[in-house]
Protein backbone atom coordinates (compact mmCIF):
# COMPACT_ATOMS: atom_id res chain seq x y z
CA UNK A 1 0.00 0.00 0.00
CA UNK A 2 2.83 2.33 1.01
CA UNK A 3 4.45 1.47 -2.68
CA UNK A 4 1.02 2.16 -4.14
CA UNK A 5 0.69 5.85 -2.57
CA UNK A 6 4.29 6.55 -3.60
CA UNK A 7 3.24 5.57 -7.42
CA UNK A 8 -0.14 7.55 -6.95
CA UNK A 9 1.89 10.60 -5.64
CA UNK A 10 4.23 10.65 -8.17
CA UNK A 11 1.39 10.77 -10.90
CA UNK A 12 0.26 13.33 -9.25
CA UNK A 13 3.52 15.18 -9.76
CA UNK A 14 4.23 14.28 -13.06
CA UNK A 15 0.81 14.91 -14.55
CA UNK A 16 0.91 18.96 -12.63
CA UNK A 17 4.04 19.42 -14.46
CA UNK A 18 3.40 17.91 -17.64
CA UNK A 19 0.01 19.92 -17.53
CA UNK A 20 2.08 23.15 -16.61
CA UNK A 21 4.61 22.68 -19.40
CA UNK A 22 1.76 22.10 -21.75
CA UNK A 23 -0.07 25.27 -20.76
CA UNK A 24 3.73 27.73 -20.94
CA UNK A 25 4.37 25.90 -24.49
CA UNK A 26 0.23 26.89 -25.19
CA UNK A 27 0.59 30.23 -24.15
CA UNK A 28 3.76 30.91 -25.55
CA UNK A 29 3.04 29.90 -28.71
CA UNK A 30 -0.49 32.12 -28.67
CA UNK A 31 2.04 35.12 -28.17
CA UNK A 32 4.31 34.20 -30.94
CA UNK A 33 1.40 33.45 -32.96
CA UNK A 34 0.02 37.54 -32.18
CA UNK A 35 3.82 38.68 -32.81
CA UNK A 36 3.95 37.13 -36.35
CA UNK A 37 0.42 38.75 -37.29
CA UNK A 38 0.98 41.81 -35.73
CA UNK A 39 4.36 42.84 -37.20
CA UNK A 40 4.14 46.51 -37.23
CA UNK A 41 2.06 47.30 -34.01
CA UNK A 42 2.60 45.75 -30.57
CA UNK A 43 -0.56 46.75 -28.88
CA UNK A 44 -1.96 43.10 -29.74
CA UNK A 45 0.95 41.67 -28.06
CA UNK A 46 1.03 43.76 -25.15
CA UNK A 47 -2.65 42.64 -24.31
CA UNK A 48 -1.86 39.12 -24.68
CA UNK A 49 0.84 38.64 -22.84
CA UNK A 50 -1.16 40.63 -20.10
CA UNK A 51 -3.60 38.29 -19.85
CA UNK A 52 -1.76 35.01 -20.12
CA UNK A 53 1.21 35.79 -17.65
CA UNK A 54 -1.89 37.09 -15.10
CA UNK A 55 -3.43 33.40 -15.50
CA UNK A 56 -0.67 31.21 -15.87
CA UNK A 57 1.03 32.80 -12.69
CA UNK A 58 -2.73 32.11 -10.71
CA UNK A 59 -2.17 36.42 -10.56
CA UNK A 60 -4.95 38.79 -9.95
CA UNK A 61 -3.51 41.80 -12.07
CA UNK A 62 -1.19 42.24 -14.71
CA UNK A 63 0.58 45.63 -15.87
CA UNK A 64 2.77 46.05 -18.65
CA UNK A 65 4.78 49.37 -18.90
CA UNK A 66 7.14 50.89 -21.92
CA UNK A 67 9.98 53.28 -21.33
CA UNK A 68 10.40 55.99 -23.70
CA UNK A 69 12.32 59.28 -23.33
CA UNK A 70 12.78 58.43 -19.46
CA UNK A 71 8.71 58.01 -18.86
CA UNK A 72 7.14 55.10 -17.93
CA UNK A 73 4.25 54.47 -20.05
CA UNK A 74 1.18 51.86 -19.25
CA UNK A 75 0.67 50.33 -22.34
CA UNK A 76 -1.23 46.94 -20.90
CA UNK A 77 -3.05 45.81 -17.92
CA UNK A 78 -5.67 43.54 -17.34
CA UNK A 79 -8.53 44.74 -15.43
CA UNK A 80 -9.95 44.66 -12.12
CA UNK A 81 -12.47 46.86 -11.10
CA UNK A 82 -13.48 50.22 -12.89
CA UNK A 83 -12.77 53.06 -9.98
CA UNK A 84 -9.38 50.83 -9.53
CA UNK A 85 -8.30 50.77 -12.95
CA UNK A 86 -8.92 54.73 -13.90
CA UNK A 87 -6.48 55.37 -10.69
CA UNK A 88 -4.01 52.95 -12.53
CA UNK A 89 -4.62 54.52 -15.80
CA UNK A 90 -4.69 58.23 -14.22
CA UNK A 91 -0.76 57.08 -12.50
CA UNK A 92 0.79 57.12 -15.71
CA UNK A 93 2.62 58.66 -17.91
CA UNK A 94 5.22 59.35 -15.04
CA UNK A 95 8.91 59.51 -15.21
CA UNK A 96 10.54 56.70 -14.29
CA UNK A 97 12.40 58.42 -11.30
CA UNK A 98 9.16 59.01 -9.65
CA UNK A 99 8.07 55.39 -9.65
CA UNK A 100 9.81 53.45 -7.15
CA UNK A 101 9.17 49.72 -8.97
CA UNK A 102 11.11 50.78 -11.77
CA UNK A 103 14.26 51.37 -9.33
CA UNK A 104 13.89 47.70 -8.00
CA UNK A 105 14.47 46.39 -11.83
CA UNK A 106 16.92 49.02 -12.73
CA UNK A 107 19.63 46.56 -13.04
CA UNK A 108 17.82 43.77 -15.55
CA UNK A 109 16.88 41.76 -12.06
CA UNK A 110 13.21 40.39 -11.32
CA UNK A 111 11.88 41.68 -7.90
CA UNK A 112 9.66 40.30 -5.61
CA UNK A 113 7.01 41.90 -3.00
CA UNK A 114 5.86 39.11 -0.39
CA UNK A 115 3.70 41.05 1.26
CA UNK A 116 2.75 45.23 0.19
CA UNK A 117 1.47 46.06 3.83
CA UNK A 118 3.93 44.24 5.74
CA UNK A 119 7.53 44.75 3.65
CA UNK A 120 9.49 47.41 5.29
CA UNK A 121 11.25 48.45 2.28
CA UNK A 122 7.76 49.01 0.08
CA UNK A 123 7.05 53.05 -0.68
CA UNK A 124 4.15 54.60 0.26
CA UNK A 125 3.19 55.10 -3.15
CA UNK A 126 2.83 51.36 -4.32
CA UNK A 127 1.34 50.24 -0.63
CA UNK A 128 -1.66 53.02 -1.67
CA UNK A 129 -1.80 51.99 -4.98
CA UNK A 130 -1.86 47.93 -3.99
CA UNK A 131 -4.83 48.93 -1.54
CA UNK A 132 -6.67 50.76 -4.54
CA UNK A 133 -6.39 47.72 -6.55
CA UNK A 134 -7.07 44.54 -4.03
CA UNK A 135 -3.57 43.30 -4.03
CA UNK A 136 -0.82 42.09 -1.15
CA UNK A 137 2.04 40.72 -3.17
CA UNK A 138 3.51 41.79 -6.20
CA UNK A 139 6.40 40.48 -8.81
CA UNK A 140 8.06 42.74 -11.51
CA UNK A 141 10.74 41.63 -14.25
CA UNK A 142 12.05 44.13 -16.53
CA UNK A 143 11.95 44.01 -20.00
CA UNK A 144 15.53 44.33 -21.60
CA UNK A 145 17.23 44.75 -24.99
CA UNK A 146 20.97 45.29 -25.58
CA UNK A 147 21.52 45.48 -21.72
CA UNK A 148 18.91 48.46 -21.71
CA UNK A 149 15.74 48.54 -19.51
CA UNK A 150 13.10 49.56 -21.60
CA UNK A 151 10.23 48.47 -19.46
CA UNK A 152 8.83 46.19 -17.42
CA UNK A 153 5.42 43.64 -16.34
CA UNK A 154 4.15 43.27 -12.77
CA UNK A 155 2.10 40.36 -11.88
CA UNK A 156 0.16 40.92 -8.57
CA UNK A 157 -1.56 38.56 -6.39
CA UNK A 158 -4.69 39.04 -3.87
CA UNK A 159 -2.80 36.70 -0.78
CA UNK A 160 0.52 37.72 0.37
CA UNK A 161 3.40 35.00 -0.11
CA UNK A 162 6.29 33.76 -1.71
CA UNK A 163 6.61 33.88 -5.13
CA UNK A 164 8.68 30.16 -7.01
CA UNK A 165 11.98 30.78 -8.97
CA UNK A 166 9.31 29.07 -11.43
CA UNK A 167 7.01 31.85 -12.16
CA UNK A 168 9.79 34.64 -11.91
CA UNK A 169 11.34 32.48 -15.01
CA UNK A 170 8.02 32.54 -16.63
CA UNK A 171 7.42 35.86 -16.49
CA UNK A 172 10.67 36.45 -18.14
CA UNK A 173 9.82 34.61 -21.19
CA UNK A 174 6.53 36.64 -21.42
CA UNK A 175 9.47 40.23 -20.92
CA UNK A 176 11.82 38.45 -23.97
CA UNK A 177 8.65 37.90 -26.09
CA UNK A 178 7.54 41.64 -25.33
CA UNK A 179 11.15 42.86 -26.36
CA UNK A 180 10.65 40.33 -29.52
CA UNK A 181 7.65 42.12 -30.70
CA UNK A 182 9.11 45.79 -29.88
CA UNK A 183 12.16 44.78 -31.89
CA UNK A 184 10.15 43.65 -34.78
CA UNK A 185 8.00 46.14 -34.63
CA UNK A 186 10.83 48.57 -34.78
CA UNK A 187 12.77 47.12 -37.81
CA UNK A 188 9.30 46.60 -39.68
CA UNK A 189 8.29 50.43 -39.11
CA UNK A 190 11.96 51.44 -40.17
CA UNK A 191 11.69 48.99 -43.27
CA UNK A 192 8.60 50.39 -43.95
CA UNK A 193 9.44 54.19 -43.81
CA UNK A 194 12.56 53.69 -45.95
CA UNK A 195 10.73 52.25 -48.67
CA UNK A 196 8.31 55.12 -48.57
CA UNK A 197 10.96 57.73 -48.53
CA UNK A 198 13.04 55.76 -51.85
CA UNK A 199 9.43 55.61 -53.55
CA UNK A 200 8.94 59.35 -52.72
CA UNK A 201 12.45 60.62 -53.62
CA UNK A 202 11.94 58.02 -57.25
CA UNK A 203 8.37 60.04 -57.57
CA UNK A 204 10.05 63.36 -57.29
CA UNK A 205 13.17 62.57 -59.44
CA UNK A 206 10.65 61.18 -62.29
CA UNK A 207 9.04 64.42 -62.02
CA UNK A 208 12.31 66.54 -62.50
CA UNK A 209 13.34 64.52 -65.52
CA UNK A 210 10.35 65.78 -66.92
CA UNK A 211 10.00 69.47 -65.89
CA UNK A 212 13.58 70.16 -66.83
CA UNK A 213 11.70 74.44 -67.75
CA UNK A 214 9.34 74.07 -65.78
CA UNK A 215 9.65 74.04 -61.36
CA UNK A 216 6.09 73.69 -60.71
CA UNK A 217 5.26 70.15 -60.67
CA UNK A 218 8.63 69.58 -58.86
CA UNK A 219 7.53 71.77 -56.09
CA UNK A 220 4.11 70.39 -56.31
CA UNK A 221 5.21 66.83 -56.03
CA UNK A 222 7.61 67.24 -53.17
CA UNK A 223 4.58 68.95 -50.79
CA UNK A 224 2.75 65.77 -51.29
CA UNK A 225 5.42 63.60 -50.62
CA UNK A 226 5.96 65.44 -47.62
CA UNK A 227 2.17 65.10 -46.87
CA UNK A 228 2.11 62.18 -47.24
CA UNK A 229 5.20 61.00 -45.40
CA UNK A 230 5.35 63.10 -42.21
CA UNK A 231 1.21 62.48 -41.75
CA UNK A 232 0.89 66.49 -42.03
CA UNK A 233 -2.36 68.48 -42.25
CA UNK A 234 -0.25 70.67 -44.74
CA UNK A 235 3.13 71.54 -46.25
CA UNK A 236 4.43 74.53 -48.19
CA UNK A 237 7.41 75.10 -50.54
CA UNK A 238 8.68 78.93 -50.18
CA UNK A 239 11.15 80.82 -52.20
CA UNK A 240 12.72 83.88 -51.60
CA UNK A 241 12.75 86.33 -54.56
CA UNK A 242 15.46 88.48 -56.06
CA UNK A 243 13.45 91.27 -54.85
CA UNK A 244 14.39 90.13 -51.02
CA UNK A 245 10.35 88.81 -50.74
CA UNK A 246 9.07 85.49 -49.62
CA UNK A 247 6.69 83.40 -51.73
CA UNK A 248 4.24 80.66 -51.28
CA UNK A 249 5.23 78.50 -54.15
CA UNK A 250 3.45 74.99 -53.59
CA UNK A 251 1.04 74.08 -51.11
CA UNK A 252 -0.76 70.87 -50.07
CA UNK A 253 -3.66 70.78 -48.10
CA UNK A 254 -6.31 68.68 -46.78
CA UNK A 255 -10.24 69.19 -45.84
CA UNK A 256 -10.52 69.83 -42.15
CA UNK A 257 -6.63 69.88 -41.06
CA UNK A 258 -7.50 73.40 -39.53
CA UNK A 259 -11.12 73.60 -38.07
CA UNK A 260 -13.36 73.08 -40.50
CA UNK A 261 -11.53 74.92 -42.95
CA UNK A 262 -11.39 73.34 -46.43
CA UNK A 263 -8.11 72.65 -48.88
CA UNK A 264 -9.31 75.70 -50.11
CA UNK A 265 -9.80 78.48 -47.46
CA UNK A 266 -6.41 76.88 -45.69
CA UNK A 267 -4.78 77.49 -48.90
CA UNK A 268 -6.23 81.44 -49.03
CA UNK A 269 -5.43 81.53 -45.20
CA UNK A 270 -1.63 79.92 -45.42
CA UNK A 271 -1.22 83.05 -48.16
CA UNK A 272 -2.92 85.95 -46.30
CA UNK A 273 0.42 88.29 -46.36
CA UNK A 274 2.81 86.88 -48.57
CA UNK A 275 4.91 87.65 -50.65
CA UNK A 276 6.48 89.74 -47.69
CA UNK A 277 10.14 90.58 -46.49
CA UNK A 278 12.31 87.81 -45.31
CA UNK A 279 13.16 89.21 -42.66
CA UNK A 280 9.79 90.15 -41.67
CA UNK A 281 8.74 86.15 -41.93
CA UNK A 282 9.08 82.74 -40.40
CA UNK A 283 10.87 81.52 -42.97
CA UNK A 284 13.67 84.07 -41.86
CA UNK A 285 14.57 81.72 -39.23
CA UNK A 286 15.75 78.50 -40.00
CA UNK A 287 17.35 80.24 -42.62
CA UNK A 288 19.65 82.34 -40.36
CA UNK A 289 19.96 79.23 -38.58
CA UNK A 290 20.97 76.79 -41.35
CA UNK A 291 19.37 74.17 -39.65
CA UNK A 292 15.77 72.45 -39.26
CA UNK A 293 13.68 73.83 -36.63
CA UNK A 294 10.97 71.63 -34.61
CA UNK A 295 8.04 73.68 -33.01
CA UNK A 296 6.24 70.85 -31.22
CA UNK A 297 3.34 72.96 -29.90
CA UNK A 298 2.86 76.29 -31.35
CA UNK A 299 0.14 77.58 -29.01
CA UNK A 300 2.11 76.34 -26.03
CA UNK A 301 5.57 75.70 -26.60
CA UNK A 302 8.73 78.25 -26.11
CA UNK A 303 10.62 80.54 -28.86
CA UNK A 304 7.70 80.46 -30.83
CA UNK A 305 7.37 83.48 -33.41
CA UNK A 306 3.83 85.67 -31.97
CA UNK A 307 2.73 85.70 -35.13
CA UNK A 308 3.04 81.96 -35.78
CA UNK A 309 1.53 81.04 -32.27
CA UNK A 310 -1.23 82.96 -32.97
CA UNK A 311 -1.82 81.35 -36.25
CA UNK A 312 -1.99 78.65 -34.05
CA UNK A 313 -4.59 80.22 -32.23
CA UNK A 314 -6.99 81.23 -35.15
CA UNK A 315 -6.62 77.29 -36.69
CA UNK A 316 -5.80 75.40 -34.03
CA UNK A 317 -3.33 73.99 -32.54
CA UNK A 318 -0.07 72.07 -34.86
CA UNK A 319 3.08 70.81 -34.89
CA UNK A 320 5.70 72.29 -37.34
CA UNK A 321 8.91 71.31 -39.28
CA UNK A 322 10.70 73.95 -40.92
CA UNK A 323 13.56 73.15 -43.04
CA UNK A 324 15.85 75.76 -45.04
CA UNK A 325 16.39 75.54 -48.60
CA UNK A 326 20.58 76.47 -48.74
CA UNK A 327 22.56 77.16 -52.72
CA UNK A 328 26.07 78.11 -52.37
CA UNK A 329 25.78 79.17 -48.87
CA UNK A 330 22.52 81.34 -49.51
CA UNK A 331 19.04 80.51 -47.79
CA UNK A 332 16.76 80.40 -51.13
CA UNK A 333 13.48 78.98 -49.47
CA UNK A 334 11.96 76.81 -47.02
CA UNK A 335 10.15 73.86 -46.77
CA UNK A 336 7.84 72.84 -43.86
CA UNK A 337 5.18 70.61 -42.49
CA UNK A 338 2.63 71.46 -39.87
CA UNK A 339 0.54 68.29 -38.63
CA UNK A 340 -2.71 68.99 -37.00
CA UNK A 341 -3.07 68.58 -33.95
CA UNK A 342 0.29 68.22 -32.49
CA UNK A 343 1.71 64.97 -31.52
Amino acid sequence: FVDQAVIATENVRLFDETREALERQTATAEVLKVIAASPADVQPVFDAIASSSRRLLGGFSTTVFRIIDGVLHLVAFTETNAEADATLQATFPRPIADFPAFAMVREGQTARIEDTEADAGVPEMMRELARQRGYRSMLFTPLVREGAVIGMIGVTRVEPGMWAEHHAQLLRTFADQAVIAIENARLFNETREALEQQRASAEVLSVISNSVADSAPVFQAIVQACQRLFASGNAIISLVGEDGLVRHEAIATVDGVAGSMSAQEARSFLDRGFPRPLAQSYQAYPIRRREVVHYPDIVHGPRVPEAMRQMGRDVGNFAMLIAPMLWEGQGIGTIHVARFPPA
